[in-house]
């Protein structure tokens, strides 16, 4: 089980969409004429719709199968399931292969394999036909040097393989702008996010949670300042005796620090935006890191964070013993899997009481602006093309088809009157062999006997929200009113979706951004445990020495390009 929920956090960091007609593209692959979802674009119906298409018919301009004669392509995507070695097992996959005439050969690792075999892979220039390493697993220099080096293919040549790609894009204007390069091209195919009948930015996966359970026994109600906060935890610790009522991160940050308009957590990047201004700034240099380092201080002097807070998390750990034993009220940044009463139901404890709710974040002052620190991803990961394929259009078209209703359809919810069945007024309902599985398989071993359930492609959050529905003890979908929750502050200072550097750019950035993280993260460690550091400008000072207003200043162009766009 710790290794799905490590698969879900690292494939997702991060971390979908719909479908319809074929016109003719101008060079930056803009239809002459398209359907929007509400305008029955092929993908919103699907899910939602019925589980298949006509015969022979994918979409508009599209049609099954994609080679008259049997296709062996060779596809890298990460995949795992204690049940299932090969994704031609499942019986969606198998159906997709029927209909498209394509047989892959799949090389799937999970995501603490893929950062070897894709350097591996890189490194002895035998290439699958199509890659998706996902997570932070990059092409050097992204897709466009890999055009550039002649590796990867430019979907502009040949916008006409893709329709169902270019229709969700389509579909929306944010999700549109963020698949295009700073050039106004769409170069590549990128990961669409969204649900059964929309494309939209999931949310956050990660945020503030808190123990609902504990709060109501504490007679409390859901703090909003810093100081009420502050108060809650020492409530905890006095009258429940917790030993360590606050999580935070390693590197002594977390989702707090935003009340002080920061971004802390290792995740974070430590850059963040105004979008008013539009200005990239960088923690290490803002007073308001050090005002939020002076209360982590006096908290942890305190007794009110964890001792042990340098020390990997439960989610990287599988250690849940603060949940079973309740010792914590409070964690900065906890998974959108894992809310509600996720731990229990999935037996990794046996605290029947526990209960993980999301909350907002946090103010310092009473009419301050709450503000979050998560981007509005519609647009992922590349999902890469190799140009040498042999049988590049047919590829190309294969990876058209993921964008598909069918194709949709068959990787999340596998055959209609098997692993699901569809109501009359069109909503996906998974069958007993899924809920009650005759086997005693859960709700999601038993739905990889027919979904891979791999984003490659269109990543459906909505599906991904069933499921732990499902399997929930709850009525409530935890899952996705924990994201919903977690990006509701107007206001967010993450860096916009759909950034990019050019390879010069990223240059820089490679050459001074890991120094600067170790300094920042060392620095704000021993802050908090009370050692010996330098003064704040002292601090500020060897940011600068060490090129810090370098990395702003192609951050900074970058976003600049992408606001252009």
């Amino acid at each position: 089980m710790r290794k799905k929920v490590l698969s879900l956090l690292l494939v997702t960091t991060t971390a979908f969409a719909s479908i319809t007609a074929c016109g003719g593209r101008d060079s930056a692959g803009n239809a002459d004429s398209a359907s929007s979802p509400a305008q029955g674009g092929e993908n919103t119906e699907s899910a939602a719709g019925n589980g298949g298409t006509e015969d022979g018919k994918a979409g508009d301009g599209f049609t099954l199968p994609i080679s008259e004669e049997k296709i062996e392509i060779t596809v890298l995507c990460p995949f795992f399931s204690q049940y299932i070695e090969d994704p031609n097992e499942i019986k969606g996959v198998q159906a997709m292969e029927e209909r498209t005439n394509i047989h892959v050969n799949w090389m799937c690792y999970d995501t603490s394999q893929m950062v070897e075999k894709w350097s591996q892979i890189l490194a002895s220039g035998d290439l699958p036909d199509v890659m998706f390493p996902a997570g932070t697993n990059v092409y050097p220099g992204r897709y466009l040097q890999g055009i550039e080096d002649g590796v990867m293919f430019d979907i502009n040549e040949h916008p006409e393989w893709f329709p169902n790609y270019f229709s969700l894009l389509d579909a929306s204007v944010e999700g549109k702008k963020q698949a295009t390069s700073d050039d106004g091209i769409i170069h590549a195919v990128k990961v669409i996010r969204g649900t059964d009948t929309e494309i939209v930015g999931p949310g956050a996966i990660v945020g503030p949670a808190i123990r609902q359970d504990i709060l109501e026994e504490l007679g409390l109600d859901t703090p909003e300042t810093i100081e009420e906060l502050h108060d809650a935890l020492v409530k905890a610790r006095d009258e429940l005796g917790m030993t360590a009522p606050l999580q935070i991160e390693t590197d002594a940050g977390g989702c707090i620090s935003l009340a002080w308009g920061v971004m802390t957590g290792p995740f974070a990047g430590y850059y963040y935006y105004d979008p008013d201004t539009q200005k990239v700034s960088y923690t290490g240099l803002s007073d308001g890191l050090y005002e939020y380092l002076d209360t982590m201080k006096e908290w942890y002097a305190e007794g009110l964070i964890d001792k042990n807070f340098t020390s990997p998390g439960a989610l990287w750990t599988g250690d849940y013993s603060s949940f079973e034993n309740d010792d914590t009220l409070f964690y900065t940044n906890w998974s959108y899997a894992n809310m509600g009463t996720y731990l229990q139901d999935n037996d990794m404890i046996t605290n029947e009481d526990c209960y993980l709710q999301a909350i907002p974040g946090f103010i310092l002052n009473e009419g301050d602006e709450m503000v979050h620190g998560n981007a509005n991803t519609i647009i992922n990961q590349d999902i890469y093309i190799n140009a040498d394929s042999e049988h590049l259009e047919a590829v190309s078209r294969w990876v058209d088809y993921q964008f598909s209703r069918e194709g949709i359809i068959f990787r999340y919810y596998g055959i209609e009157g098997e692993s699901y069945t569809v109501s009359e007024n069109g909503e996906i309902q998974f069958t007993d062999q899924i809920l009650n599985n005759p086997d005693g398989l859960s709700v999601s071993d038993a739905l990889y006997q027919y979904a891979m359930r791999t984003y490659l492609g269109f990543q459906n959050d909505g599906a991904d929200a069933r499921v732990a529905l499902a399997a929930s003890s709850s009525d409530r979908d935890i899952m996705t009113e924990s994201q919903r929750i977690w990006t509701s502050p107007a206001k967010s200072i993450a860096l916009p979706a759909g950034v990019e550097m050019t390879a010069e750019e990223m240059e820089i950035y490679n050459t001074y951004n890991t120094a600067l993280t170790t300094m920042l993260q060392e620095y704000m460690t021993k802050y908090v445990l009370g050692q010996e550091v330098p003064s704040k400008e002292e601090f500020k000072q060897q940011l600068i020495d060490n090129g810090v207003n370098e990395v702003l200043e192609v951050e900074q162009a970058a976003v600049d390009r992408y606001n252009n766009r």
